[in-house]
């Protein structure tokens, strides 16, 4: 499993910067390009959604200062929207 450590929000690229767990092994996603079966979908300051064939996943980076772990919820593709979960967009 990936553990997200950082995002990258840009006028014409967008990224998701994250560890493998496994691996221990950094890794830098593009919206669009997939790991292990999971296709970056979107990144947004301090949170990305990954979307496998069945699920999709809001990963959250965490708080500066509430330990080292982010926050991941799943759900099933035919639930709500990725905008409802992930709120109104922030400007940048």
């Amino acid at each position: 499993m990936l553990a997200l450590v950082g995002t990258v929000v840009g006028g014409f690229e967008s990224f998701g910067i994250f560890i493998d767990q496994s691996s221990k092994l950094s890794l830098r996603m593009r919206v669009g390009e997939q790991h292990d079966g999971w296709v970056l979908r979107e990144v947004r300051a301090r949170e990305v959604m990954l979307e496998n064939p069945s699920e999709k996943a809001i990963m959250s980076m965490p708080q500066p200062g509430k330990g080292s772990e982010g926050e991941i919820q799943l759900s099933p593709l035919n639930s709500t929207t990725a905008e409802q979960e992930l709120g109104p967009r922030q400007s940048q």
